[in-house]
């Protein structure tokens, strides 16, 4: 069985290679990033939420934690945010992730631990 550690690290290794799709290079509000996250990381993720045993519903939550959090670290700029639209699985892209949401990063993988082994992961 996969540990939750090495699932959230496969899951934010197929965030980091998701790209967006944007109409008329209009920057998207939060609800549609979120959304084309969720979309762009697919069945893949799913699927390695599943593996670990959680729900839908947990696995949802989580998701829509850590792509929030991602956009309210970035959207008060517009350019790093259009930077990190345009720029997903780069060098660039991988800068300001450590730089700008390493802490939607942290909380993502101990959300994940959390849901997968409740109190018990401490």
């Amino acid at each position: 069985m996969k540990t939750p550690r090495r699932i959230a690290a496969a899951a934010l290794t197929a965030l980091m290679f998701i790209s967006f799709a944007c109409s008329n290079d209009e920057l998207p509000t939060k609800a549609e990033f979120i959304e084309e996250m969720r979309v762009q990381a697919g069945a893949d993720f799913e699927q390695a939420m599943a593996d670990v045993g959680l729900d839908q519903e947990t696995s949802d939550q989580i998701f829509d934690e850590f792509a929030g959090c991602v956009y309210d670290r970035v959207a008060d700029n517009e350019e790093l945010l259009q930077s990190v639209l345009d720029e997903e699985g780069s060098a660039s892209f991988d800068q300001v992730m450590e730089e700008k949401a390493a802490d939607c990063v942290t909380a993502f993988q101990a959300d994940m631990e959390q849901a997968v082994l409740g109190d018990t992961g401490s």
